[in-house]
């Protein structure tokens, strides 16, 4: 069961690294395993500072994180600024995944989520017709063009993403919620009238 769901968050991490890799081209990545390295080494540093467990003596240092990840970018260093603007950025502000779309939104209205403009764009978005929160249909708001050209350019991602889960668990909590995923995604290409995307899923 472990070794499944490591598989899973393996293949998803490797997806999105290659769309930050595609898409970030101003980030000091060499290559898309730069990306997929540090995206592992992110979570191992969130989950050490702020692992309410450990002590506060053992937690990772500035120089731990900088130690750990000297030869990530084709066996040399990230810039030591980005490292450090990243371990601070993180240490100040724990990476959290909200329970609801009222956790979120109260989160990002109250300034304790700093990973600030994608989450606030988020926050319209959300409210889309499609979105099945009744949160969200209070403060109803039409998807419009710039909703559209934002999910293009992750849709193959995470479709992909979609149905690494659906190909490889043998968790059924996990491959329920990679089903409503892809429910949802289906959705989301109807709505959008993205009729490529919505054939792939049919054919896949």
């Amino acid at each position: 069961e472990v070794g499944a769901q490591a598989q899973c968050i393996d293949r998803i991490l490797d997806s999105m690294a290659n769309e930050i890799f595609r898409q970030c081209p101003n980030l000091p990545f060499k290559s898309p395993d730069t990306a997929f390295i540090l995206s592992f080494s992110i979570i191992m540093l969130n989950t050490d500072l702020h692992n309410p467990n450990m002590e506060d003596g053992k937690r990772m240092t500035l120089a731990d994180f900088l130690k750990n990840n000297r030869d990530i970018d084709a066996g040399g260093p990230l810039p030591e600024e980005y490292m450090r603007t990243l371990y601070y950025s993180i240490k100040e502000n724990e990476i959290q995944l909200q329970e609801s779309l009222t956790d979120e939104v109260a989160a990002l209205d109250s300034g304790k989520l700093a990973w600030g403009d994608m989450l606030t764009r988020r926050k319209s978005i959300a409210s889309a017709s499609f979105t099945p929160s009744t949160t969200a249909r209070k403060h109803l708001f039409s998807a419009g063009v710039h909703e559209r050209d934002m999910f293009g350019c992750m849709a193959t991602g995470a479709f992909e993403a979609i149905t690494a889960v659906l190909a490889t668990t043998r968790d059924d909590i996990l491959l329920l919620k990679a089903l409503q995923g892809l429910y949802r995604y289906s959705t989301i290409c109807a709505y959008f009238n993205m009729n490529h995307q919505l054939n792939v899923v049919v054919v896949h």
